[in-house]
């Protein structure tokens, strides 16, 4: 069945802020990197809801090896 809390916010955004995935709200507060092996992420946290989520942009231009 489909839930409406698995619904992400950011997806269906008009402006190109980041937003929250699981509220919508652009209340973040950024909370350092996240590495993966793609490449480097900010890592925010939502100061409405609490959640945590990471931007979609890498903050580097290299892919770590």
């Amino acid at each position: 069945p489909w839930l409406p809390t698995w619904f992400n916010y950011g997806l269906y955004r008009e402006t190109p802020e980041d937003v929250c995935k699981w509220c919508g709200s652009p209340e973040l507060t950024k909370r350092g990197l996240v590495t993966l092996s793609a490449g480097r992420y900010q890592q925010f946290n939502c100061r409405e809801c609490g959640g945590w989520m990471r931007s979609s942009k890498r903050t580097d231009g290299n892919t770590i090896r």
